[in-house]
């Protein structure tokens, strides 16, 4: 009847899912996630003009090449922050605040063994390193150099403590505080090394200002953790080498997923380079960043999930999990498509425009990205609730030596086909995935086919039943009681 097509037309879809997303839990972690995309761009567009202008280009180019360092660095938990959290999140949704606390102390003191050894190693290789070894860096000095360096490092490595801090507000349905802070962290040290450069300091004052203002960051974490979860933050020794043991599993397999994704992003373009000519790259990585964009807008709302079906699934409540899976279906889905459609219809038009004529790719590498945008953001999403519950390991590596083979497998079709040959490598990649991803988490009971057909029928069939479920699953439960809170 008309009255039924009007309550679940697409309006109806459209308000059900603005309305689950307001003045909830999941909202104000997808506002979370959206401040947190917004401040990096911000930093990063301010950065290259003050650099480059206090400094110049050749300096600023040092610079870069020295900041790599802490990029690298945040891989050096091995994973014990990431399979924390979600380990302490799911303790918390059963009660068991004991076990969650085992779990963040087992964590933290893992990362801090590991943070004061690799500080002692690096104090040692940079003091101890021949300066030839540092080549054309020494044109700014080589004190200079290694004493920004190594100040580099420490920061990489202090970063560590504050992931392992911001994870734990996650376990307490405090995910957006979480990111927040994490934020907060972020503007403030660029600020720190945005006023240094533009006062006259040198790269060695900048990679100082970083470094303090990351200490004072991870102290402030620390103490906003204390208020809002005191009972994480006792004294007494809780944890055992089997909290530690019992960890070390889930987190390498997470370590496996940025190794998959350095290989492809960065082999991709020494393929393109290698096997196309440098003139291809641009035009490759170009279409590539702009078809990341609805990957990133997708897994704003993917992430916030993220805790909430931990807890659904620690708490056995089938109807949640559901329910999330639904809106993150809805989310993914209405982004994705519109988008798709908009980078293959225009992308030919936008590029130009965006890089003022300089780059101007084909209509077959924009559509193959778009696709691969596509078939990304599908699996994506749905990875990333397998990674909630540490069960990471069943893509993980498989997924690593998929990066191996797109990359080897993008050589013959860049000599055939050019940049597009390489964007080929990863629709394949990310084809195949898909298909990995959906099949072991069905297997595993995870995320099962029948789960994933009844949300798709309920977006698909658009009578009023969806715009409950994503109420449902946007409505926040009340965050998880302290071990001594009462019931």
């Amino acid at each position: 009847m008309p009255r039924q097509r009007r309550a679940g037309g697409p309006g109806r879809l459209a308000r059900a899912f603005v309305s689950a997303l307001l003045s909830t839990r999941i909202g104000r972690g997808v506002g979370a996630n959206v401040f947190a995309q917004a401040a990096m761009a911000a930093v990063q567009l301010i950065a290259v003009p003050i650099f480059a202008t206090h400094w110049g280009l050749g300096l600023y180019g040092l610079w870069l090449m020295l900041f790599t360092v802490p990029s690298y660095l945040s891989l050096a938990d091995f994973g014990f922050a990431t399979a924390a959290a979600n380990s302490m999140t799911a303790s918390v949704a059963k009660g068991d605040h004991a076990g969650a606390l085992a779990t963040f102390q087992g964590a933290w003191i893992s990362v801090t063994m590991i943070t004061l050894a690799l500080a002692g190693a690096a104090w040692g290789i940079v003091h101890f390193l021949p300066m030839g070894f540092f080549g054309e860096m020494t044109q700014a000095g080589g004190d200079t150099v290694r004493r920004t360096l190594l100040e580099l490092i420490l920061y990489g490595l202090v970063s560590l403590q504050s992931g392992i801090f911001v994870g734990a507000f996650r376990c307490q349905g405090l995910y957006a505080r979480g990111v927040f802070f994490n934020v907060l962290i972020l503007v403030a040290e660029n600020s720190a090394a945005f006023v240094t450069a533009a006062l006259g300091g040198g790269i060695a004052d900048v990679a100082l200002a970083y470094l303090i203002a990351r200490l004072i960051g991870v102290v402030f974490v620390a103490l906003q953790l204390r208020l809002s979860a005191p009972w994480l933050m006792v004294a007494a020794w809780r944890s055992s080498w089997a909290s530690v043991r019992r960890l070390a599993s889930p987190a390498i397999a997470v370590m496996a997923v940025p190794a998959a994704q350095a290989t492809f992003l960065q082999g991709l373009v020494l393929i393109v380079g290698a096997a196309a000519g440098p003139a291809a790259v641009p035009a490759f990585t170009t279409v590539r960043t702009l078809s990341r964009l609805g990957v990133q807008a997708a897994t704003t709302v993917n992430l916030a999930l993220m805790p909430e079906f931990t807890m659904a699934v620690a708490r056995g409540d089938l109807k949640r999990k559901a329910d999330l899976l639904a809106l993150n279906l809805v989310s993914s889905a209405g982004v994705l498509i519109p988008l798709f459609v908009l980078i293959t219809a225009l992308g030919t038009t936008v590029v130009p425009l965006w890089t003022h004529g300089t780059v101007r790719p084909g209509f077959a590498l924009v559509l193959t990205m778009s696709l691969v945008m596509l078939l990304n953001g599908l699996w994506w999403p749905l990875a990333n609730l397998v990674l909630a519950l540490n069960r990471q390991a069943i893509y993980s590596y498989f997924y690593l030596a998929s990066a191996l083979a797109a990359v080897a497998l993008a050589w013959p079709l860049v000599l055939a086909l050019g940049a597009t040959g390489a964007a080929l490598s990863l629709l394949a990649l990310d084809a195949v995935m898909l298909v990995c991803t959906a099949v072991q988490a069905d297997r595993h009971a995870i995320v099962q086919f029948a789960e994933l057909r009844a949300a798709a029928g309920a977006i698909r069939a658009g009578r009023g039943r969806l715009a409950a479920p994503l109420k449902s699953a946007a409505r926040s439960r009340a965050e998880p009681a302290g071990p001594d809170d009462p019931a």
